[in-house]
């Protein structure tokens, strides 16, 4: 009797479990109706225009940035160039300015030499021309 009755109840549950699948399934159907009225192959077409937009519109951005990186590495590879260059240009013109200081300073040397020779000479010749006398 046990065994009768578990049968009946597996029966009536398998006939309420094929309802409920039925009503889903019946639900399923509307909702998939109404999704198609309402996004017809126009909607279908402009999303994926509007997905391929997005997806082109990144890529712009991303070849954007890409360009930009590149011109940020160009600029500072050419900063640091030219402050090389600054930096050899400060040294040659600290050698060349030496040179120059070092040139001065003998030519300032040789006229001084050169005035004392002629003091010198002029004060023998005043000398000699005393000796001589009148």
């Amino acid at each position: 009797m046990k065994l009768e009755q578990l049968g009946e109840v597996h029966w009536l549950s398998v006939l309420e479990n094929m309802s409920a699948f039925a009503e889903q399934h019946n639900r399923y159907r509307k909702v998939l109706e109404e999704v198609k009225k309402r996004y017809t192959s126009d909607h279908i077409k402009n999303a994926l225009s509007l997905r391929q937009s997005v997806k082109d519109c990144l890529n712009l951005l991303e070849d954007i940035l890409t360009k930009f990186s590149q011109c940020r590495w160009d600029v500072e590879v050419g900063i640091k160039r030219l402050e090389l260059e600054a930096k050899k240009m400060k040294e040659i013109d600290g050698v060349i300015s030496r040179k120059l200081r070092d040139a001065q300073r003998a030519e300032q040397r040789a006229e001084r030499e050169r005035n004392r020779q002629l003091d010198n000479l002029v004060n023998d010749i005043i000398t000699t021309e005393a000796e001589i006398g009148p």
